[in-house]
C-alpha cells in the first residue's frame, strides 16, 4: 500500500462562531488523486488551505511527510509550500505583467536558483502541459484554459510531493 504524503486529523477551523471545519480526517497517498466535493459553503477550500499551512487549524494536525505543518511558523509554512506542495488557486494566482514562462519560473527563483535555470525549467515545464508556444505571453494575454495550465505548470515547476 502506498505511503500517506499527506493528512489531517481531527481538523476544525472556526470563523468568529462560525464552524468552517467540524473534525475533519483525510489521508492522501502516494500517487493518489483525491476529489474534495461538495456544496458551496461547506467548507472545501477552508479544508485545501489548512492542509497547504495557508490557514492554521483552531484544532487537529497537518502532517506532510513526517513534519507536523500546523506547528510550524509562518515563514516556515511559506518554505514547505514553496518546496514540497503544488498549489493550484481557483483564480489561478497570476501576476499580470510577467509572461508564462516568469511567473511558473518565480518560485524557483524566490527559493534561489538562478533566473537563467529557472526560466529553462520553467519553459520545459510548460512544454509539458501544452504551452512551449506561449511562453511569452501575459496572463491577459492568454485564453482562461491557459492560464490555468501556467499556474498548474507553476505547481509542478518545483517537483512537490503533492500538488
Amino acid at each position: 500500500m502506498p505511503q500517506v504524503v499527506l493528512s489531517g486529523h481531527g481538523l476544525v477551523k472556526y470563523y468568529g462562531s462560525v464552524v468552517g471545519l467540524a473534525g475533519v480526517d483525510v489521508a492522501v497517498r502516494s500517487g493518489e488523486a483525491l476529489a474534495v466535493m461538495g456544496p458551496s459553503g461547506n467548507g472545501k477550500t477552508t479544508l485545501l488551505h489548512v492542509l497547504a499551512g495557508i490557514l492554521t487549524p483552531d484544532q487537529g494536525e497537518v502532517w506532510l511527510g513526517g513534519e507536523r505543518v500546523d506547528q510550524l511558523n509562518d515563514a516556515a509554512r511559506t518554505v514547505l509550500r514553496r518546496r514540497r506542495l503544488g498549489f493550484v488557486f481557483q483564480d489561478n494566482q497570476l501576476l499580470a505583467e510577467l509572461p508564462a514562462d516568469e511567473n511558473v519560473a518565480l518560485p524557483l527563483m524566490v527559493d534561489g536558483l538562478s533566473r537563467r535555470d529557472a526560466i529553462a525549467r520553467a519553459r520545459n515545464t510548460l512544454g509539458q502541459v501544452g504551452l512551449a508556444a506561449e511562453v511569452g505571453r501575459r496572463p491577459g494575454e492568454l485564453s482562461g484554459g491557459q492560464a490555468q495550465r501556467v499556474a498548474i505548470a507553476r505547481a509542478l515547476v518545483g517537483e512537490p510531493q503533492v500538488v
